[in-house]
Parts: structure tokens; sequence; C-alpha cells
């Protein structure tokens, strides 16, 4: 609600005249569940897939959540109360383990395969996820088949500044990675370096 907010108060920026008293018919937009979206993104039944879930969008921009998902206890009591049942069902469903794969069940890697889905074949991807991903023995087979699905153009590996980002809230390491589908028509070829930077404090 405070990002519908925000983005009302600057399309008021944009009103011409600026004083709305001239203007009497003049409504504000209800940007809740048609511009914003408060929804699991792997949820297949939530607002969001049911509506713009099915467009495909040229920029996706995000920090999914640095979750490692647990195994849970398999009584009624403690499968009810997982607030990541839709993710692990995507993460574990047959044709998405063989096909996009997850190491260690981090939620991180499961948007990555799941934000490309999402864009146009010319569309791109920026994603802050956990360092780790890229060197983590478990993740292996992720990087190896994500690696060669996309064409990942950038990585920045933040690493060196765990200690001062994020306003010190996290110390986990993070790192940047900036990817688009690797489908016909895309701008690059198949042997273009991968820009890497690695910045020090």
């Amino acid at each position: 609600r405070v990002t519908e907010l925000s983005l009302i108060l600057t399309l008021l920026d944009y009103v011409d005249p600026a004083d709305l008293s001239s203007v009497p018919n003049f409504k504000l937009p209800d940007l809740h569940n048609s511009n914003i979206y408060e929804a699991d993104f792997f949820d297949p039944e939530s607002t969001w897939a049911s509506s713009a879930g099915s467009r495909r969008y040229a920029w996706v921009v995000g920090n999914p959540p640095w979750v490692e998902l647990k195994p849970i206890k398999e009584d009624g009591r403690e499968t009810s109360k997982d607030k990541y049942k839709c993710a692990r069902n995507w993460i574990n469903a047959p044709v998405n383990r063989r096909e996009m794969p997850v190491g260690g069940n981090q939620l991180a890697e499961a948007f990555l395969w799941k934000v490309a889905k999402q864009l146009r074949p010319n569309g791109a991807a920026a994603m802050l996820v956990p360092a780790m991903t890229l060197f983590k023995d478990e993740s292996t087979s992720f990087r190896q088949q994500f690696f060669n699905d996309h064409d990942v153009w950038c990585v920045a590996n933040f690493a060196n500044l765990a200690y001062v980002l994020f306003a010190k809230r996290v110390e986990t390491p993070a790192a940047a990675i900036f990817y688009t589908p690797k489908m016909k028509g895309c701008r690059r070829g198949s042997n273009s370096p991968i820009l890497h930077f690695a910045p020090f404090v």
C-alpha cells in the first residue's frame, strides 16, 4: 500500500493543471491488483498469476528471498503453516527438477529460473542473489544449466562489501546477475564474454 501511495503521489506531479479543484471529475487510479500486486510468485492461483502472470515483460528487477528451504515435517499442522508451500511444489515438480535445478532448495535460484519465463524474448532481468550461488558445490547443476540456457552478460559480486551493504542489516555476501533467455534474435553471440565486477571497500 505504501508503494501504491508513493506512485499516486508521483502521478499527481504530472497532473496539469496542478490544482485539482479545476478538474472536478479527476479520480485517483486504483493500482491495487491492477499495477501493484501482493502475491506469492509461485502460487498458480494468486491474483497476479490469474491476470498479470500471463504477460511477458521487457524488464524484471528484483531482490528475491534469500531463503534455503528446509525439509518440513509431513504432519498436517506443519504442512499447513508452510508459507513456502507453492515454491516447494514448483521446485519439486519433476520437469523443473530436471530442466531447472535448484541447489540446496535455495529460493533465490528458483526465482532466477521463474523470472526468465516471464521475460519477452528480448527482455532482460537483473536479480540480487546470495553470492554463494556462484561458488557453492550444491549449486553446480544450477550454474551449468542456468548459464547454458541464458545469456548472462554481467555478474557483480559484492562479497567484499558484505559488511557495508544494506545499512549493515545483513552480512550475507550478495551478487547481482544480469541475464536474458537465450533465444533466437538475442543481441549477443554465444561466445560473448561475461562482464564481471568485484569491487573492494
